[in-house]
């Protein structure tokens, strides 16, 4: 509903390091990409927050790549 083509829920398991888990998400465009971020993102962090106060141990963390 945010504009992302697809997306996946990936958990990370490295090791010898706490566990992870990530969301990755698909845009067709940058720009779809960047009213995700306008529009939709700041209300689901919010969200996230809410459920997971920084008192919890869970750490939000955004990071921004493109397919090669």
């Amino acid at each position: 509903a945010g504009g992302a083509e697809s997306g996946a829920v990936v958990s990370i398991t490295e090791p010898n390091e706490p566990f992870r888990v990530e969301a990755r998400y698909v845009f067709r465009t940058r720009d779809a990409y960047d009213r995700y971020i306008q529009a939709v993102s700041p209300g689901l962090r919010a969200k996230g927050l809410a459920l997971f106060p920084p008192e919890s141990g869970v750490r939000f963390e955004r990071t921004v790549g493109e397919f090669q």
